[in-house]
């Protein structure tokens, strides 16, 4: 199945070979005569990763140094203004195969002067195994096994990675010491850069190698199945997902994924590949014009699918989102002891003195996320209850669980009403600190906030949180 692939292959060499080019062209390099030169470690010479070296850089040719600068790419950068000078530089862990060495500098006479050096990177460890980096290799092939002219020819494997018993992993794309071979050059070739040609079906293998290890990637090309095309006219595919999403887009429980493919008369559809990137490689495949998919992962999954007919005409690949969130959201809710206080006695009659609570609530979903969260005091259904609306400034509430009354005044009665309704609560505001007194024989408590108190006669109060994520799975939480 054809995947689209975006590769970029740009060496740090030809950069720097290309700055130099600018600079001697428009800038002008002053002649051998005088000028700077690395004077050590010797141009050729031997290193290891790791290991720490000195670079030298000199004057000649009576050369005066104004400002200059020693790099080496991903590595060191220092600046000079005077000359002799040593760079304690150390090579890097991960160095492969060349290490350049370069240096610049502005000075009389001549103006600009550079030199560079190349130092051959020995391993003191050994590689233990090679890992690939590759761009899926496809072609499309025309009836008789020959790349078709939408088909693709080229490509290169992405970079190569090796493991070595320092427990360092190293690019080795562009060692010299990796190589790259195929089984059967006339199906696939591979030159010493990882670059390949596909040039018909067939089954070959690219084996890179390097220190004596090497990996095999098998390959294998095939025709197209079935008659020659005497129509061009792709299949049609439909896909249905249930149950249905919710209004933000997610599932809530497992789903079954149809997919219907239907061709031109007088073909027939023969196979609908289907696959879930995120998930697993490669594709799975269906024969006749119908696969049926259930699927249960959470998360944000990829699914792409393609259908083809008899005559392997394409409807073209196509892909949707599936959200899925089984998993209800985690509520926090607490009643925190504030300032606790006894009760005190007059005379043979003791009285009870509110105590001080502060009411916290929080929700988290790492899946969809959460939606919405209310809380507040829990009450049974109001929808037969006698409700007086009372519009004012501050918000009074009086429930009477018994006589099956309540009186709401607020700024806005009908709002919380509704939410009363909906949520079976009365709303309480997060983080807010209230006063909890209770009289024992009318069974009633008296909840009070700033500018606002509840009246609530009922044997027990419970304090309620309940949380909805965007995927609609709901949680609830409480404290009596």
């Amino acid at each position: 199945m054809k995947l689209n692939r975006n590769t970029a292959k740009q060496t740090l060499g030809m950069r720097i070979f290309l700055t130099f080019f600018f600079l001697t062209v428009f800038i002008g390099v002053s002649n051998a005569a005088s000028g700077i030169k690395i004077t050590k470690p010797a141009n050729g010479s031997t290193v290891n990763p790791g290991q720490a070296i000195v670079v030298r850089v000199e004057s000649v040719g009576g050369f005066k140094v104004t400002d200059g600068d020693v790099t080496v790419p991903k590595n060191f950068y220092q600046n000079f203004s005077r000359l002799p000078m040593d760079f304690n530089v150390t090579i890097d862990k991960e160095a492969v195969g060349a290490v350049f060495v370069y240096a610049k500098a502005l000075g009389t006479p001549g103006g600009f002067s550079l030199d560079n050096i190349t130092l051959d990177v020995r391993q003191t460890a050994t590689l233990q195994s090679l890992e690939i980096n590759e761009d899926e290799i496809w072609v499309d092939t025309d009836w008789d096994g020959n790349i078709s002219a939408k088909g693709k020819r080229s490509g290169s494997l992405v970079s190569i990675y090796g493991n070595y018993s320092d427990g360092i992993t190293r690019d080795i794309t562009y060692d010299p010491a990796t190589t790259y071979t195929s089984s059967d050059p006339s199906i696939i070739s591979i030159n010493s850069k990882g670059d390949y040609n596909v040039y018909k079906a067939g089954q070959a293998a690219i084996t890179v190698s390097n220190s004596g290890v090497s990996k095999i990637i098998p390959l294998t090309f095939h025709k197209p199945e079935g008659m020659k095309p005497s129509q061009t006219v792709p299949p049609t595919t439909e896909v249905t997902i249930r149950p249905s999403p919710g209004s933000a887009g997610w599932y809530n429980k497992d789903v079954t994924i149809t997919i219907t493919a239907k061709a031109n008369d007088p073909d027939v559809v023969q196979e609908i590949y289907y696959e879930f990137p995120y998930l697993t490689e490669g594709s799975q495949s269906v024969s006749g014009d119908r696969a049926i998919i259930p699927f249960s992962q959470e998360g944000i999954n990829l699914f792409r699918y393609v259908a083809y007919d008899n005559e392997r005409n394409s409807s073209g690949q196509q892909s949707l989102t599936i959200q899925l969130d089984k998993t209800p959201p985690s509520i926090s809710l607490s009643l925190e002891p504030y300032k606790l206080r006894s009760p005190f006695r007059v005379g043979n009659y003791s009285f009870l003195r509110p105590s001080f609570y502060r009411f916290n609530y929080s929700a988290t979903d790492k899946v969809s996320g959460i939606k919405d969260i209310k809380a507040g005091l829990s009450i049974p259904d109001v929808t037969k209850f006698r409700v007086t609306l009372i519009k004012g400034r501050g918000t009074y509430i009086v429930f009477n669980e018994i006589t099956k009354y309540l009186i709401i005044t607020a700024p806005n009665p009908q709002d919380i009403l509704s939410q009363m309704k909906a949520y079976k609560i009365v709303p309480v505001d997060n983080n807010r600190l209230m006063y909890l007194n209770k009289i024992p024989r009318l069974k009633t408590w008296i909840i009070t906030k700033v500018g606002n108190y509840l009246v609530i006669k009922a044997p027990v109060v419970v304090f309620k949180a309940q949380a909805a994520d965007k995927a609609d799975n709901i949680a609830t939480k409480e404290i009596p």
